[in-house]
């Protein structure tokens, strides 16, 4: 932020300004390279084959004009993506179950997960497909490598497709006044989201999910909504931060939340959360399966729906838990596509979010618990038992201040169901000393905590 940061942004904008397209994006390409490898300087050679394998697949697909070897081709590069993904993110996970079944030790070499390596896979098979689709041309080895390497999403996205940055990286007109002024007012929003917001809900988080064993009813809701609200708070703003990122580059990069506990189904929770991801989802997943039956039936569709959804949650990692929070939901659109078409029954606006919110937040259990039995020993607190109140919760809660916490969670809580959201407020910016001051301000705070409290890692940097 004081050094990486307004470097490259005013590198990159001298050099647009002096009409040098091409070394701008070629000093985006080197920022990006040295972003990433600044972490852990062997895993730019996993990101640097990811770029090249594909490239070259995607070379290969568009020259080939026969239908059956175009198709071969783009098999055969999902599956190496698959490989590469399953083989550095997997590969223990699979072989730790197996065990259990055929009892031999499993002895693998530790490796270190590469940042973000489910996120560029992930653009890698998109690239593929819409290159066998014809929707996007195989574009030059220069540009598809500053597509993916693109440092403010190649850790934790948002998910873009070629179409949607590529054509906007090659004119390199560079940012104007308005959108740099944008891009701060959204990467100081998505700031003071994460260090400041998301970061006060971690400290209950951490500390209840610590003593599961003698939860109380009141302490697991406590964890389940201060969850709710912190992965929420927490990968919007990362994603706020990213697209603000992005606008100082001249870059319109696809906006990933819009206000999703405002849902009043779990379908429009998945049209308003992870945006980029849904519609990956939808179309590269749910859409090539729904497409292998001749004819579609509501039954099928809702299997196809669990089964899409099930990987959607393994992506996220090598955890039965995971795998649960995908199925959960997978489980929930059936029902709610079902509801839908065949019992047609409109429920009170504010039953129908109560529901959904609630789903929502109880699911989220299993995707925080570091094991199924944490997940299942948090659910069943969520339950009427003997330990309701607890006697106890003022010594998990207490080491920290409870008024200050009170006061952030509840500026938390109001910013995620009330307001415009962070796009809308960039997009609705007016120029002016007090909006300034205000967005300033935000950075200030932002700034305080940065320096006083214990930081936390983006949740979305351990996929």
């Amino acid at each position: 932020m004081f050094a990486f940061l307004p470097v490259v942004v005013a590198g990159y904008y001298g050099l647009c300004r002096a009409k040098q397209g091409l070394l701008a994006q070629v000093w985006m390409l080197l920022a990006s390279i040295v972003f990433y490898a600044w972490g852990r300087l062997e895993h730019l050679v996993w990101l640097v084959v990811s770029i090249l394998l594909n490239w070259a697949i995607a070379k290969i697909i568009a020259r080939t004009s026969d239908v059956s070897t175009r198709k071969q081709w783009l098999v055969l590069g999902i599956g190496l993506n698959i490989c590469l993904l399953g083989t550095l993110k997997y590969a223990k996970f699979i072989l730790t179950n197996l065990s259990y079944i055929f009892p031999v030790p499993v002895v693998l070499p530790e490796v270190w997960l590469p940042l973000g390596i489910s996120f560029f896979t992930i653009q890698q098979v998109m690239f593929l497909v819409d290159c066998y689709e014809g929707l996007v041309p195989a574009s030059r080895l220069f540009d598809h490598a500053t597509f993916v390497s693109f440092f403010p999403c190649v850790s934790s996205g948002p998910i873009s497709r070629v179409r949607q940055l590529l054509t906007q990286i090659q004119r390199t007109q560079g940012p104007s006044a308005q959108t740099i002024t944008g891009g701060l007012v959204l990467f100081a929003i998505g700031l003071f989201k994460k260090v400041v917001l998301a970061d006060s809900f971690a400290q209950i988080v951490d500390l209840i999910f610590n003593h599961t064993k003698t939860l109380s009813g009141i302490q697991a809701w406590l964890a389940t909504f201060a969850y709710t609200f912190q992965i929420y708070l927490d990968f919007s703003g990362y994603s706020d931060m990213a697209i603000g990122i992005g606008l100082m580059f001249g870059l319109v990069v696809p906006m990933n939340f819009d206000a999703p506990y405002r849902s009043c189904s779990i379908i429009e929770f998945w049209q308003r959360w992870h945006i980029t991801l849904s519609k990956f989802i939808t179309v590269y997943l749910y859409t090539p399966m729904i497409r292998c039956f001749k004819q579609v039936s509501l039954v099928k569709a809702c299997i196809v729906t669990v089964l899409a959804m099930l990987i959607a949650g393994l992506w996220h990692g090598p955890s039965w838990t995971f795998v649960t929070f995908g199925f959960l939901h997978g489980l929930a659109l059936s029902v709610n596509q079902v509801w839908r078409k065949k019992i047609k029954i409109k429920m009170p606006t504010i039953l129908s979010w109560l529901v959904t919110f609630l789903f929502v937040s109880i699911a989220f259990v299993f995707f925080r618990s570091p094991d199924m039995m944490v997940a299942f020993e948090t659910c069943g607190a969520l339950l009427p038992h003997g330990n309701w109140f607890g006697t106890e919760l003022d010594k998990v809660v207490g080491r920290y201040e409870i008024a200050q916490l009170t006061v952030l969670s509840a500026v938390g809580v109001l910013a995620s169901f009330l307001g415009p959201t962070s796009s809308q407020l960039a997009q609705g910016l007016t120029l002016s000393r007090r909006s300034a001051l205000a967005y300033a301000s935000l950075l200030l705070v932002s700034f305080l905590f940065m320096n006083s409290t214990k930081g936390h890692d983006f949740i979305y940097f351990a996929f």
